[in-house]
């Protein structure tokens, strides 16, 4: 079962379909290797699907296809949200421990600012009812602390951070969204 198929970095459509014997407790043969993989007793099998395996519409995220309903029938499905702003404090503080909390709250805060936007929250401060094309996952919040670190002294390093963890791949209208954001939030 090969993931990719040789001709393009789109996954093989027999990928999916592969899955299904060893879902059911059946064994897998990989045809490269001649490898034969059996499930241990208790075996569970963690899929992640962004857009619930409808494909992506919107552009957002490229590359997804619309999957099989036979092949959705067979998981059980659930929503994830976003950690607590505590949680995401604390994985900030993971990656900048020299950092004031109230400065790694700033940062959890603008994050959800662009989550609102990106939804279309109505409510969301500064959106003025617009929706962004982008969000800021905890991934991308992640990164803008790994470059504020990397940065130093910059002349606008939060903006700058934030450009190389996020906004570099915004509009020009988001960017300036978004930097609007950070720079009345960090000063």
């Amino acid at each position: 079962m090969s993931f990719l198929d040789g001709k393009s970095l789109e996954p093989h459509p027999g990928t999916a379909a592969g899955l299904n014997g060893l879902r059911e407790g059946l064994p897998l043969t990989i045809p490269e290797t001649g490898e034969t993989v059996r499930a241990k007793p208790g075996f569970r099998m963690v899929v992640t699907a962004n857009t619930q395996g409808n494909g992506d519409e919107f552009g957002v995220y490229p590359g997804t296809n619309r999957l099989n309903q036979a092949f959705l029938d067979g998981f059980c499905g659930m929503r994830i949200n976003y950690a607590s702003p505590e949680e995401e404090v604390g994985i900030l503080r993971d990656v900048m421990p020299n950092t004031d909390d109230r400065v790694l709250e700033r940062m959890v805060d603008i994050a959800n600012h662009v989550r609102k936007a990106f939804m279309g929250n109505p409510d969301a401060d500064d959106t003025s009812g617009e929706t962004i094309e982008i969000t800021m996952s905890t991934r991308s919040l992640l990164q803008w602390a790994r470059w504020r670190n990397i940065v130093g002294d910059h002349p606008d390093p939060w903006v700058y951070s934030m450009e190389r963890a996020l906004t570099w791949r915004a509009t020009p209208e988001t960017k300036a969204f978004i930097d609007g954001i950070v720079e009345r939030e960090m000063g």
